[in-house]
């Protein structure tokens, strides 16, 4: 059986069942074998009733005294069976189930699995799986899978299918033999059938150790090599010389700020990279007001006084155009010709000018990836928070040049476990250190009696000049969350609270040039209470702005916590930022506890790590990577350690040049990861 054999040609998936597997993303042999078992039931230990207590779920062996079918609660019927060993007794309960009761004979054994119950002096399991103790089935003879299902697919119909798929299965290697002996691993063959089927314990662990060293060792060598392919690549001609370090030096003390250390050490990494003979592709991570930008204009200060066009592409039209203002006014005196690419922008002229080299330095969104826009020299390419591309938006941007060096900024601060794999074909800097005169926001837990207390605070702040937003998780009301909505509490702050100011609504739902206006009247104080979903989290520089508000603060994760708060502090006043939550469980006060106590971006990075796990802080997918199947960079943070350790070794191997020259398994493996998801 081929790995790419399509699952309706299994027996027992009709095109019925087919269509539900389809529905889970299960479409061939390889997706089935790769939809691994959420967990396992182990009915094999059987216990006396004698040990039996409430609540516990177990396997026992009894015997059937007694058969009574009865009905109470009106017209329910059910079937009560007497059990004993001897000594104590048990009651088996099945409802509306009357032809079970043909299934069983008196003074006949038979082993039951399922939960007790212990009401009225008596102890029961309602529904048990059952077998003969003569003859077990096999359900009570090996352990069993339990697999994510979706309605209308059933544990007996993922059995049936994995047992069949199992029958004459061979399966090749993806791991080359210099990387299966070195580490001891057992093969792909008993791994995959262990774990879908385990026959013990130690060789369920052995099995599954096997299987999620491979996710990351597939994905890391994938990213090492589309690392080194970048780094193979002759890099363009920068020359620091001494005329070039004078305008650097002087553009840098004409700052109205000095730099910080942080600032100081990742621009040096910066022009180290430009000038080495290797391309640069280099991540920049670092808090709202660290600095990032600064580091960007000199770069493209560098690369424009060698004769290099610059790109620089952010997330919205409204970063576009503040960046634009903002880069107008840093480079007043510097003759630097800087245009502005988005897609509203309608001037075709401005093409032809980036076309040309004309334009030197341009600055805009998705619209500098189109097909019809074109450089003439372009050096260098920065993407903005980076976070909202994927790993193939990043790729598109680098193509638009011959081989310009590549400057990623993000202000998500991003655990260093996340980021080797997030970014792995990148080297990293941190910008660490706030300015001096950037004044930390004040963040409180307000529960919900205190909101008129609040208001009055945002009032007074509105009094003084200053500007707010208030955050929602929906944008209208739902049926099944009991969570403010932005539309009805917009409609109802602004008529009583707030009726005496000016305030606006921004969200998802709404247009571009809707949502552009918005932010406009918002930027110049037109509209003084902002209410807002998430559209706001990026992209937004609003220096006035003071207070951030976030309604069900609870159901954010500490990053986007982080993020929306990093919308205000942006200028020379005070800002606060209150979290509204009257959720009371402990993960909930620990995280509301962790925003209050830290403004420290990468703390509250790695506390959203350990609290939410990867999947929910940071989804792979839309980085362009795949989700591991078995891997849990938390829980299996040492497996991880390995497999990076073993990618750097394996590179430099005799064995990978062989690899190379020769194809293997292993590399097929990588090429259809990377064709997946980053082409």
């Amino acid at each position: 059986m081929l790995l790419q054999t399509k699952l309706s040609s299994i027996k027992g998936v009709g095109p019925k069942k087919y269509e539900l597997l389809s529905k889970m993303g299960l479409n061939t042999v390889e997706d089935f074998l790769e939809h691994y078992p959420r967990r396992y039931i182990d009915r094999r230990h059987i216990i006396g009733l004698s040990e039996i207590v409430n609540e516990m779920t177990c396997t026992v062996r009894a015997t059937v005294v007694d058969i009574q079918i009865s009905s109470r609660f009106g017209k329910k019927e059910y079937l009560k069976i007497k059990t004993t060993d001897g000594e104590y007794f048990l009651d088996v309960i099945f409802f509306n189930a009357r032809y079970v009761s043909g299934l069983f004979k008196i003074n006949r054994e038979y082993l039951f699995y399922g939960k007790i119950s212990y009401t009225q002096g008596c102890f029961s399991m309602t529904h048990p799986d059952f077998t003969s103790s003569e003859k077990p089935s096999e359900l009570f003879s090996s352990i069993q899978p339990v697999y994510s299902l979706t309605d209308g697919l059933t544990q007996k119909d993922m059995f049936k299918i994995s047992k069949e798929i199992f029958k004459g299965l061979i399966l090749s290697e993806t791991l080359d033999d210099y990387i299966i002996k070195k580490h001891q691993l057992c093969s792909r063959q008993q791994a995959i059938e262990e774990v879908h089927f385990p026959t013990s314990r130690e060789g369920f662990k052995v099995s599954k150790y096997r299987l999620i060293f491979e996710e990351f060792f597939l994905l890391q060598l994938g990213l090492i090599m589309l690392k080194s392919d970048i780094k193979e690549k002759e890099g363009n001609d920068y020359q620091m010389t001494p005329r070039i370090k004078r305008t650097l030096d002087d553009f840098i003390l004409k700052l109205p700020y000095e730099m910080t250390g942080a600032q100081k050490r990742v621009y040096i990494e910066i022009l180290e990279d430009l000038i080495n003979d290797k391309l640069m592709n280099r991540l920049v991570q670092g808090d709202v007001g660290s600095g990032k930008t600064l580091l960007a204009m000199l770069a493209i200060y560098f690369a424009h006084l060698n004769g290099y066009q610059c790109a620089l592409m952010v997330p919205t039209e409204i970063l576009a155009e503040q960046h634009y203002e903002s880069f107008l006014k840093t480079f007043q005196d510097v003759d630097i010709k800087i245009a502005l690419l988005t897609g509203s922008t309608k001037n075709d002229t401005i093409k032809e000018q980036i076309k040309s080299g004309f334009v030197d330095l341009v600055i805009g969104t998705h619209a500098l990836i189109q097909k019809d826009v074109s450089f003439k020299n372009l050096g260098l390419a920065i993407t903005d928070e980076q976070h909202r591309f994927g790993v193939n938006q990043r790729q598109l941007l680098s193509t638009k040049g011959k081989s310009p060096d590549v400057l990623v900024l993000t202000a998500t601060p991003i655990p260093r476990t996340l980021s080797l794999i997030l970014y792995g074909d990148i080297d990293i800097s941190k910008v660490d250190e706030m300015p001096a005169d950037r004044k930390p926001i004040k963040t409180s837990w307000v529960p919900s009696y205190k909101l008129d207390r609040m208001y009055d605070y945002i009032k007074d702040e509105i009094e003084k000049g200053r500007q707010c937003y208030i955050v929602y998780p929906l944008v209208e009301e739902s049926d099944v969350l009991d969570l403010k909505s932005v539309t009805t509490m917009f409609e109802k702050l602004s008529k009583s609270v707030f009726s005496q100011y000016k305030t606006g609504m921004i969200h998802g739902k709404m247009k571009s040039s809707e949502k552009d206006k918005i932010m406009k009247a918002f930027e110049k104080n037109e509209i003084q209470i902002l209410f807002a979903t998430t559209v706001i989290e990026v992209g937004i520089n609003v220096p006035n702005a003071s207070i951030m508000v976030i309604e069900h603060a609870e159901r954010f994760g500490l990053a986007q916590l982080h993020q929306l708060r990093g919308r205000v502090g942006r200028g020379e006043y005070q800002s606060y930022c209150f979290l509204i939550s009257d959720a009371n469980s402990d993960i909930t006060k620990e995280r509301l506890n962790m925003m209050t106590k830290s403004t420290d971006g990468f703390e509250i990075a790695d506390k959203d790590l350990e609290i939410r796990g990867p999947g929910e802080v940071f989804g792979l997918k839309q980085h362009g990577l795949p989700e591991f199947k078995l891997g849990d960079l938390i829980k299996h943070k040492k497996i991880l350690e390995d497999a990076q350790e073993e990618v750097k070794a394996y590179y430099q191997s005799d064995a990978f040049k062989e690899a190379l020259v020769h194809g293997s398994a292993m590399l097929v493996k990588v090429k259809h990861l990377f064709d997946q998801f980053t082409l």
